[in-house]
């Protein structure tokens, strides 16, 4: 399995489905030669949907030509959380780091925001209290950081990026729990609906 981004949240597998080994062996031929990959959408940071569909060209930007639903889910957790800038700087400061083995990365839109989490209460005395940085995971500018490391580095650019890695890495989790006989229904439907269109 090998995701690639297509657009609007979009991840699909661009390993083709074997048609040869779900397809009931009575079926025509010609029906394993059409191209249908696995989809995950992100509708929310919340919310999946799974799909197969028939793509003619490449699977990052074909064209969709027909699709079905295989699966939609709700999930409690979002595919990317961020812990609040102000907790995590509370809680790196009195050492709580087990906070942040479940949720490691905090948007860091400030250098000050970084320092007062770094510096701790040296901080509140101003600027003239500030020992000099750490040399080695200093402010690398905003974006998501990822506090379990002392001092807190920056592991993504910004939300945006880390959150299409959570979208992609909840994608794989998904098709990688797909059992054949979930899916061999409506695939089934699929080739039957999109070569009867065809006729």
């Amino acid at each position: 399995m090998s995701l690639v981004y297509r657009k609007d949240a979009m991840f699909v597998d661009d390993d083709p489905v074997d048609l040869e080994k779900a397809l009931p062996k009575d079926w025509s031929p010609a029906l394993r030669k059409i191209s249908v990959y696995w989809l995950v959408e992100h509708p929310t940071m919340h919310r999946t949907r799974t799909r197969l569909a028939i793509i003619k060209g490449s699977p990052r930007n074909g064209t969709i030509l027909d699709s079905v639903n295989v699966d939609t889910n709700e999930w409690e957790e979002s595919n990317a959380p961020l812990t609040d800038i102000g907790e995590a700087i509370e809680m790196y400061r009195e050492n709580k780091n087990f906070v942040f083995e479940e949720f490691p990365y905090v948007e860091v839109e400030r250098e000050e925001d970084y320092k007062r989490a770094i510096l701790g209460e040296r901080y509140q005395h101003g600027p003239k209290a500030w020992s000099p940085l750490p040399e080695k995971g200093s402010w690398e500018g905003p974006g998501v950081y990822d506090f379990r490391v002392r001092p807190p580095t920056r592991a993504y650019e910004s939300v945006e990026e880390y959150e299409l890695e959570g979208m992609k890495d909840r994608a794989a989790q998904i098709l990688e729990s797909t059992y054949d006989d979930h899916y061999k229904e409506p695939l089934m439907k699929l080739l039957a609906d999109y070569v009867g269109g065809q006729a």
